[in-house]
């Protein structure tokens, strides 16, 4: 996307999650989280996650619940498609399963 349309995105965005949760214990556990249908949306393009990251945490989370593994969606986009590729990104989450 062209850098005028991203810095408006990128202003707008701020971390209202605290950093905590990047050195805390994860506590998901088969019982817990995985009885919920998933889906991740992978971008191909994104560079805060790159696809061999995402492909990894994708492969731990089906390993922890291999009859709940994730359904992918992959999209062409960065990694804020909701700012580059609204259109496809909706169409994506309107077929989430619930």
């Amino acid at each position: 996307m062209p850098t005028a349309e991203y810095l408006a995105y990128a202003h707008a965005l701020t971390p209202d999650q605290p950093l905590g949760f990047l050195t805390g214990e994860v506590a998901a556990t088969a019982d817990r989280w995985g009885t919920v249908p998933r889906t991740y949306v992978r971008c191909l393009r994104d560079r805060a996650l790159p696809p061999p990251l995402q492909d990894r945490l994708i492969r731990d989370a089906d390993g922890l619940t291999p009859g709940n593994r994730f359904r992918q969606v992959p999209l062409d986009s960065g990694h804020a498609p909701f700012a580059s590729l609204p259109e496809e990104l909706a169409r994506v989450l309107v077929r989430v399963p619930t």
